[in-house]
């Protein structure tokens, strides 16, 4: 799954704010095997094209745009359609979308009645597409066989598209009332447990968790007699692995079975379906580490398992957390895992290590949010515990977890870079180019990207990945004649002459976040989006210079803007990627206007060679951020001709003085140069030198006022201004050196302030 769009930050990276916006949907989900119309709310709808998805299940029988702000979808949920939720994407002529959440349950799907203000009548095995409106109570009143046990869940925050708390409460016959709030299966979600009243009823209610806090959003009411398990033992496994499992929850003791994927997700959420019936909300399981293992008792009833390896168990007892033993070789490290919080167990974990003897050694808590991670060197080979012990000193048969141990590993990860709130889509105009920039994590060296899935149309050029950088620009190009489409890509990366590994993409983000940021609710995302738009009106050239940039030195190139007619907005051209080292500006090309300037940069150690540089430009259309990259601009980038090293001058004020600086020839210049002092303090002057082209000194002669201000001067610059072909320059830029002012020399029995010989 992939990014819920917060908010277009304009003129980001990645933003392209004439693509349409999806802000909410009702009804929020569907039953599977049915079909369901979806209303849609966001903003330029005006060309709805299609409906874009990660995974099957569902299929769309119709998409129409009522209006600019207003679509309805048309669903065929398929019966084998996977329960849980679906991200989903909407495609117009000018982009794609951000995503939003569809929920599908097997329950049958009711609507909300909004008549009067008495409780609503619900029967068990209905799901309510409900909405609460700020501090209103939503009551419901279940009906089913009289003493029959019932489970009610809310999904109101994991819809994605409001963040809104709310609780659930029970009401009991004499009028109390028990307030459910947060169940760890569902993080902010709650649900509830309990048995209908002799006349086949039960009163509950929705409302917001927080008094005088409550916003308006969508939730889900999910109300039957479905069995809610909230993990399941072994709670993880290899990729592919199918697992026997046993359930936990008020469905201990039944067993499952699960096959993990091996597509590169290392959490997966499915659902048992137990007793003809499946809960809405899934269970978590861990995909990858190192193998399960068994534990074997020896003589003394303590538990060994085998390292590298994987375990699980229950803190079922916090005065007697589990104790597993192990023997571990001296420095060789182990890293500890303990996910339990990531797989929604309420246990919030804490490990420590001790020797055979019980001494304490090592201990972690939070080292990846809630769980923990330790990483433990032994002092000498033997025989070693650990412990899983919750922080909060609570415990229950629900509080399980998977305990890792094995020597520290690295995932590798690609992913789109982009900056927060900016919608991971790559937006290619027609006739035009898209830029993106990869981010490989833990990737061999000798690996290259590959793309999959690309529109007919549509080329790619893959960037350079440079040795110490971990981001690999990408151009897109469309022909003026393809089709406006969109597409999922697939990303992999591949080493020699293998086969693509497509498992390594994966993008993480906050659907929700709270204050100061904070992630409320990040799904993930294995496809990379791409939508191809309408032409945009203008296109950018930027010229290439005739000479070189020299190290330490820049160069300015023209930018040339072609308009369409009519098209008057002000643009901006920014970078994208460059090599490390060398440093793009940006310019402003102002409305009406054509032309520009781009200043590059390279830093006193940047890469020699030619390097290709990533550029964009950004306007507005109709009042919308929109986005055109240019084609690879090419940089020669050498070493200096011609270097000149620091000098030192001391001198009085008012009293004139020489800097000299010795020059190094490595490339002889075919004529005099001019040679240019820079950032001299203030009341300092110093002419232009014209240096011979087999000189190997320029001195510059330095006029001091008499109110220069004393003291040492360092941020002196030379610039050398070699001549290159057709008459173009080669600047070369170095540091002066230090120019040091002392106050004036006083004259033995001179009076106070007059001038002459030291005393």
């Amino acid at each position: 799954m992939s990014l819920l769009a917060v908010a277009l930050a304009a003129l980001l990276p990645g933003v392209q704010g004439i693509a349409p916006r999806v802000t909410a949907i009702e009804p929020a989900g569907g039953q599977r095997g049915t079909e369901v119309v979806v209303r849609v709310r966001g903003e330029r709808f005006g060309e709805l094209a299609e409906c874009l998805f990660e995974a099957p299940g569902i299929d769309v029988l119709a998409a129409t745009a009522a209006a600019a702000d207003r679509a309805e979808l048309r669903l065929a949920l398929r019966p084998d359609c996977p329960l849980g939720s679906h991200a989903l994407r909407l495609r117009t002529g000018s982009g794609c979308s951000n995503v939003f959440l569809f929920s599908v349950t097997s329950l049958p799907c009711v609507a909300e009645q909004r008549e009067g203000t008495g409780e609503q009548e619900v029967a068990l095995g209905t799901t309510v597409e409900a909405v609460l409106r700020g501090d209103e109570t939503d009551r419901y009143r279940l009906r089913g066989a009289a003493g029959a046990p019932f489970c009610c869940e809310v999904e109101a925050l994991r819809l994605g598209q409001d963040a809104i708390d709310v609780e659930l409460v029970m009401v009991h016959a004499d009028g109390t009332e028990r307030r459910i709030d947060d169940a760890a299966p569902g993080g902010k979600d709650p649900w509830c447990a309990g048995v209908l009243g002799p006349d086949g009823a039960a009163m509950i209610a929705v409302r917001a968790a927080v008094p005088g806090d409550g916003p308006r959003g969508a939730y889900r009411l999910h109300a039957g007699s479905f069995v809610r398990p909230v993990g399941a033992l072994p709670c993880g496994g290899q990729p592919g692995e199918e697992l026997e499992v046993e359930l936990v929850g008020d469905s201990a003791g039944q067993r499952a079975r699960v096959r993990l994927p091996d597509d590169g997700r290392q959490l997966f959420a499915w659902v048992p379906e137990l007793e003809g019936a499946a809960p809405p909300t899934p269970i978590w399981c861990r995909v990858g580490g190192p193998p399960n293992r068994q534990f074997e008792l020896d003589a003394q009833q303590r538990r060994w398992f085998e390292v590298p390896g994987a375990v699980h168990g229950v803190v079922a007892d916090a005065s007697s957390p589990p104790r597993l033993w192990f023997k571990a070789q001296k420095g060789v490290e182990l890293e500890f895992v303990v996910h339990a919080r990531s797989l929604r167990s309420p246990l919030d974990p804490a490990v420590v290590v001790r020797a055979a003897d019980g001494r304490f050694l090592a201990y972690n808590d939070d080292g990846d949010g809630i769980d923990s991670v330790l990483r433990f060197s032994p002092p000498a080979d033997g025989d070693y515990s650990v412990e899983v012990r919750d922080l909060l000193r609570t415990a229950s048969p629900a509080h399980f977890f998977r305990l890792e141990a094995a020597p520290r590993s690295r995932v590798a990860r690609v992913q789109l870079s982009v900056q927060r709130q900016v919608v991971p889509v790559v937006m290619v105009p027609q006739g035009g180019h898209g830029a993106a920039v990869l981010q490989l994590q833990n990737v061999e060296a000798s690996a290259s990207v590959r793309l999959a899935g690309v529109p007919l149309g549509v080329a790619t050029t893959i960037g350079p990945r440079l040795p110490g950088n971990n981001l690999v620009p990408v151009l897109f190009s469309a022909s003026a004649d393809a089709a406006l489409a969109g597409a999922m890509l697939r990303v992999g990366t591949v080493v020699g002459d293998g086969e693509p590994d497509w498992r390594s993409f994966r993008q993480t983000h906050a659907l929700l976040s709270g204050r100061n940021d904070t992630p409320l609710l990040a799904v993930d995302s294995a496809r990379l989006p791409l939508a191809v738009g309408k032409a945009v009106p203008w296109r950018a050239e930027v010229g290439t210079s005739k000479v070189p940039l020299i190290r330490g030195a820049f160069v300015e190139l023209p930018v040339t803007i072609v308009r369409r007619e009519g098209y008057t907005n002000r643009l901006r051209v920014r970078p994208v990627w460059a090599p490390a080292g060398l440093s793009v500006g940006q310019t402003i090309v102002d409305a009406n206007a054509t032309q520009g300037t781009l200043r590059l940069e390279a830093s006193g150690d940047a890469p020699v060679g030619e390097f290709p540089c990533l550029l964009t430009t950004i306007a507005r259309v109709d009042g919308a951020v929109c986005e055109h990259a240019l084609p690879f601009l090419m940089v020669r980038v050498e070493e200096p001709w011609v270097r000149a090293e620091p000098g030192k001058a001391r001198t009085n004020q008012g009293k004139n003085c020489e800097l000299p600086l010795a020059l190094t020839i490595a490339k002889a210049a075919t004529a005099p140069y001019p040679a240019v002092l820079q950032g001299l303090p203030r009341g300092v002057t110093a002419g232009e030198q014209v240096v011979a082209p087999d000189a190997t000194q320029v001195v510059f002669a330095l006029t001091v006022a008499a109110d220069a201000p004393v003291g040492r001067h360092r941020g002196l610059a030379v610039e050398l201004r070699l001549p290159g072909p057709e008459g173009a320059v080669v600047l070369h830029r170095f540091a002066a050196g230090e120019l040091r002012i002392d106050p004036p020399r006083r004259v033995i029995g001179a009076p106070a302030g007059a001038a002459g010989g030291r005393p």
